[in-house]
């Protein structure tokens, strides 16, 4: 395969991925400021932190107000990560080797945008216009993932784009994994039962893992939600279910089993997965959770590196 196209497939996945990971953040943030009990406050910075866009918003902006905060994460051209940003360039990826994917999957691409292009000239936009575009967003995306499930052949072409969405995945949670334990802290004693439990049930619905994690645990307990995100082998968001999948993509791309390593890429995913595989979660708190995902996140843009250098770099 050419690796212009590899790099497409590969980055158009990851955008697609973004794209649906900051619509369903944002949605999540907006129902968490219905639902917060009387005295306590939201505030959108976290939102900011978990996205790796803080910085560039405050350049922009006094304060992290919620429209602000919105528009910038949905809208905003100067923000490479915004979800217009991150469409126009998975269209762009898409446009380029227009042959690797079905007629369905395009069109659906071309509407999505045009949706968004479209909700952005809107000149007042409330809190219900607001849940339904973001809805919108999140069920285009499942649209865009069961149209690739059902339509792309299992080929070099596929397993890119699988490989991209994956470490996306992966990247996405623990950035929102180590904000989180960082930012929700225990509150006043009137508000601590209440409102921690409110804010760490929006983190599993922000990864869409409620429901499964309520399968595995009666109750939600921060150290039994890391647990859960990270170790799990059979949740699809789960962070060793992901090195799972895209370490097996990997290999078949390269055309070698598992377990061997012709390429440095190989060896870095593999060392990545193995150190999951040996390693718990009481572990990872002693050694420290925000070290832990800060030295994960540093191995995770080396492998990307490797990715770059072995397949794109020609």
């Amino acid at each position: 395969m050419l690796s212009r196209v590899a790099d497409s497939l590969y980055w158009a996945a990851r955008y697609l991925e973004r794209v649906e990971n900051y619509a369903r953040f944002i949605e999540v943030n907006l129902n968490l400021f219905l639902e917060l009990p009387k005295g306590g406050q939201q505030d959108w910075e976290p939102l900011l932190i978990v996205t790796g866009d803080r910085q560039l918003f405050f350049k922009q902006y006094q304060s992290s107000q919620q429209d602000h905060v919105i528009r910038f994460l949905t809208f905003d051209h100067n923000n490479p990560n915004a979800i217009l940003s991150s469409l126009f360039k998975a269209r762009e990826n898409i446009r380029e080797i227009r042959e690797q994917i079905s007629t369905e999957f395009w069109e659906q691409l071309n509407t999505l945008f045009l949706e968004v292009k479209s909700f952005q000239k809107k000149k007042t936009i409330s809190i219900e216009d607001y849940f339904d575009f973001f809805n919108t967003i999140v069920n285009r995306c499942y649209t865009l993932t069961g149209l690739a499930v059902a339509s792309i052949e299992r080929t070099s072409a596929w397993h890119f784009s699988q490989m991209g969405l994956y470490l996306e995945r992966i990247d996405q949670l623990t950035r929102i994994l180590d904000a989180k334990f960082f930012d929700i802290k225990p509150q006043s004693k009137s508000l601590s039962c209440s409102l921690d439990l409110l804010l760490w049930t929006g983190v599993l619905k922000s990864i869409t893992a409620y429901d499964a994690y309520l399968r595995y645990h009666k109750e939600i307990h921060p150290k039994q939600v890391a647990l859960f995100l990270i170790f799990n082998p059979d949740f699809p968001r789960s962070i060793r279910f992901g090195l799972a999948h895209a370490q097996r993509s990997l290999h078949a791309i390269t055309g070698r089993p598992i377990g061997s390593a012709k390429f440095p890429v190989e060896k870095r995913m593999g060392k990545l997965k193995v150190s999951l595989d040996y390693l718990d979660i009481d572990e990872i708190f002693d050694y420290g959770f925000h070290q832990y995902l800060d030295k994960f996140q540093i191995r995770l843009k080396d492998l990307d590196q490797d990715i770059y250098q072995t397949f794109f770099n020609r």
